[in-house]
């Protein structure tokens, strides 16, 4: 008995640790229905010059994204602990700058990250170096064949709602089930609608460093697809993402060989299954 109530500690405890970042916003960062930054005015009214994504994001993402990454190498652990099973290697998918990488290989010696953005792998492999044990290559996590398989694979900062439609989700997880081997875990997070919903027709501010930036959501219900128009000062970017919850979940992992084992949305209630703004999943390659 003591043993069971120990491994539900140990997983609540490294499902709070994820959770955690997503309780608030960090300081520095707010939601207005304005505009309050006014470096940004004229390019927020202009519209422009128009960039691609994350080509002015890559340079101010570290400062803004390392506040509110979650804790994937505890949950991992903890994970790997509970299944009684190895954590050597992991797939960092839509890897961005490489935030999580090196995290990830203090738990597992060998950590491939994978990002579809030149810019952004750029940062990665600078920050990384010539440190042994993290690589990384560009592919579309659509569809990509790096012609091995891992004990594990995340996608964090809800990068999985970049997907245009379910069907482009199903092809992750078909790509996903090619890389893990038998047992193994992808583990991601997404945002849902009510979050969507909650924050269309605001604006949100950050500060990263001495640098500034707003992002400016639109969501179409009708459509659901949300645009967010990241304002920067050099330019605009414009990022186009879809909710996803549990159902399109479960709708999107059948037939790709993999099953959804759990998700959640709050560290209070391990096991709680209510809406919620954001949403954490377990899906493991059947054996």
């Amino acid at each position: 008995m003591f043993r069971t109530i120990g491994q539900a500690w140990r997983a609540w405890r490294a499902r709070s640790a994820l959770l955690a970042p997503m309780w608030g916003p960090s300081p520095g960062q707010f939601f207005a229905p304005e505009l309050h930054f006014p470096e940004l005015r004229d390019v927020a009214a202009a519209g422009g010059p128009e960039l691609q994504p994350y080509e002015g994001l890559a340079g101010v993402w570290d400062e803004y994204a390392s506040a509110n990454l979650p804790d994937y190498p505890s949950f991992l652990v903890a994970l790997a602990r509970g299944r009684r099973g190895a954590m050597r290697s992991v797939l960092d998918l839509a890897c961005g700058t490489g935030l999580l990488a090196p995290r990830l290989a203090r738990v597992a010696g060998d950590v491939v990250g994978l990002d579809a953005s030149e810019s952004m792998l750029a940062a990665a492999r600078q920050r990384v170096g010539t440190r042994a044990g993290c690589t990384f290559e560009r592919g579309d996590f659509r569809g990509f064949s790096l012609g091995r398989e891992f004990d594990a694979v995340v996608c964090a900062s809800n990068s999985l709602n970049y997907v245009a439609d379910r069907h482009e989700l199903s092809q992750v997880f078909a790509a996903v089930g090619k890389h893990l081997r038998p047992g193994g875990v992808f583990v991601f997070d997404t945002t849902t609608e009510l979050r969507m919903r909650a924050v269309s027709h605001l604006y949100f501010h950050a500060q990263a460093g001495n640098r500034r930036f707003a992002i400016r959501y639109e969501y179409d219900a009708a459509q659901q697809k949300q645009t967010a128009r990241v304002i920067l000062p050099a330019g605009v970017e414009t990022h186009r993402r879809i909710p996803l919850g549990p159902t399109e979940v479960g709708a999107a992992v059948e037939g790709t060989g993999l099953a959804l084992d759990d998700y959640f949305s709050s560290a209070a209630r391990p096991r709680n299954r209510r809406p919620a703004a954001f949403c954490f999943f377990v899906v493991t390659k059947r054996t």
